[in-house]
Parts: C-alpha cells; sequence; structure tokens
C-alpha cells in the first residue's frame, strides 16, 4: 500500500472518530512527520459543526512526507493537558523516542495507540504501556 493510500485510509478513520465527538467534549489534531503540525486556530476546539468542517477543509492539505517522528506532535498535545492522547503511527521511530516520551508525559497522561501497519508495533505498545494507555493493531489493508 502506498503512503497516499495509508494516508488517506488515516484520515477516514479521524474523520470518523472526531465527527462521533460531541459537545462539550474538545479535539485537537496534530500530524507530524520530522516536526509538529497542528491543526490552525484554537487548541483544543470544541467538538461543534465549525470545527469539524474545519478540520476536513484541512485534511485536504496534509500529504504524506515519509518521515515518522512524534516527539514533537506529543509534547505539544501533552502540554494541553489533555485526559488522553491518541498516537497513530504507520512506522518505526527514531531511537530513544519512547525515552523521550516517557519523559514528557510524568503525569501519565494515557497515550492510547494505534498501529496502522505493524512496523511499529514495539514502541507504539511500549509507549501505551508506560503511559497507562491501550495499545491497538489496526492494519490499513484492503479497500
Amino acid at each position: 500500500m502506498s503512503d497516499d493510500d495509508r494516508l488517506i485510509r488515516a484520515k477516514r478513520e479521524l474523520r470518523r472518530s472526531v465527527w462521533s465527538l460531541q459537545p462539550p467534549q474538545r479535539f485537537e489534531v496534530i500530524f507530524y512527520n520530522d516536526q509538529s503540525i497542528p491543526m490552525p486556530g484554537d487548541l483544543p476546539r470544541p467538538a461543534d459543526l465549525a470545527s469539524k468542517d474545519q478540520l476536513n477543509t484541512w485534511l485536504r492539505l496534509i500529504e504524506p512526507d515519509g518521515e515518522t517522528d512524534p516527539r514533537s506532535a506529543l509534547a505539544l498535545a501533552l502540554s494541553l493537558r489533555p485526559d488522553a492522547v491518541f498516537l497513530l503511527s504507520d512506522g518505526e521511530f527514531p531511537k530513544g523516542t519512547v525515552e523521550a516520551i516517557a519523559r514528557l508525559n510524568p503525569r501519565k497522561i494515557p497515550i492510547h495507540c494505534v498501529d496502522l501497519s505493524g512496523t511499529g508495533g514495539d514502541h507504539l505498545q511500549r509507549i501505551a504501556c508506560d503511559s497507562g494507555g491501550k495499545y491497538v493493531f489496526r492494519p490499513l489493508t484492503g479497500p
């Protein structure tokens, strides 16, 4: 499966998840490659129709980059003091990423990890375990 296909499927799952949220819930979406790419606007944003429409518009601008380093995106996400973080990945992380994320998360905010390919499973399992989050394997295969 190409990078484009994986990103299309990941965006579809992201839309489905965000559209299931209801006020007063709030959300934030931060893509990453070798840097964080937060959705423009207030952080976090209300789970209302305007924010969901803004997400759909913004997602059209996001293209695959090939890099897979979630550290800056997780630093930003954790700085918002959320109840939980969801980390989706389809690749391996640079050496030291798991330990760096543990240092970024002294409050032990649960980081729920969704493995989209299996290649980063060991890292994602450790991140989820260290933070009190859950790990799931959801391969992006098929139509």
